[in-house]
């Protein structure tokens, strides 16, 4: 099975059910994508991603890919919004699966959701790898809370 693993929030290669899952896979494309909406002023003219945010960032991401070599992978950083960049590299690299860490917002999950319509046969997984405690870890409900 040809992967997409989506490094998002987690950057972590250790302790990271996505990944792991991810990697057991014939072929594993592993892609950060760098969303321009980040560094646009949005409704209250504020930037979701300011120079000393992005620094860390991309420091961050070198740091990724230079522990991703030895492992036999590379750090594919692309440059768009996401709903568009990830349906273009699963059709470029004939990507049976897409896999990343659940991330809680309404914008990640409408991204998710249009990536999801427009790949209809691509399988798509998420793993809770953000928190201590998933939902179904939990010894009640949520409505009972």
């Amino acid at each position: 099975m040809h992967t997409l693993y989506w490094f998002t929030r987690d950057l972590r290669l250790h302790d990271n059910a996505a990944l792991l899952a991810a990697s057991k896979s014939d072929m594993l494309l592993c892609v950060y994508v760098v969303d321009p909406r980040w560094f646009a002023p949005g409704p209250l003219q504020s930037k979701a991603m300011g120079d000393h945010r992005w620094r860390f960032l991309w420091q961050s991401l070198m740091a990724l890919e230079r522990s991703l070599r030895p492992l036999g992978q590379r750090l594919h950083i692309a440059y768009g919004e996401p709903e568009t960049v990830v349906p273009e590299l699963a059709h470029a690299h004939n990507i049976e699966r897409i896999v990343r860490s659940r991330l809680p917002g309404t914008q990640e999950s409408g991204q998710w959701q249009t990536i999801k319509d427009k790949l209809p046969k691509t399988l798509f997984q998420q793993f809770e790898t953000l928190s201590l405690f998933t939902e179904g870890s939990l010894p009640m409900a949520l409505d009972d809370l």
